[in-house]
């Protein structure tokens, strides 16, 4: 009984070291040490909400967390008409981790966000549906700080 256990241990630890050897062990994804953000907006960066936005990610960008160095390119005064061709260039691009939207480009977003799956694409405001997937909706409620900001 001890041989049979014995054999049949063997044989698992084996089987297991094979289908590893096979598969391959693959090492754990390396942390990230850039993140790169594309940000579209109707209205200009003077605004209390696009102001408020910026300066939370220049405080980011100054803490650095874990090393993280955070970059954005930010467009303003994109009208419903232009969002999506606005989007779709800085998709092309190829070099954004997050395309951050307002809220009155959700049917843009929509048509776009499968077309990139290695972009999180973010929709900031009201109004939005849940996409799933690379997708990601916040409804910020800023409006009393930005009424103070002006």
């Amino acid at each position: 009984m001890f041989t049979h256990k014995a054999v049949r241990s063997i044989f698992v630890i084996f089987l297991v070291v094979a289908v590893a050897g096979i598969c391959g062990i693959s090492r754990a994804a390396e942390k990230p040490k850039e993140v790169r953000i594309g940000i579209i907006t109707p209205t200009v960066l003077e605004e209390p909400w696009n102001t408020s936005f910026l300066q939370a990610l220049e405080r980011v960008q100054k803490a650095a967390p874990h090393g993280l160095k955070v970059k954005w390119d930010f467009t303003e005064n994109v009208f419903n008409p232009d969002a999506e061709r606005v989007l779709m260039e800085y998709a092309k691009t190829g070099k954004y981790d997050i395309i951050w939207s307002h809220s009155v480009y959700p049917k843009a977003v929509e048509r776009l966000h499968n077309k990139f799956p290695d972009i999180l694409w973010v929709m900031a405001g009201a109004g939005n549906k849940a996409y799933g997937g690379n997708t990601y909706w916040v409804e910020m409620n800023i409006q009393e700080p930005a009424y103070l900001m002006g």
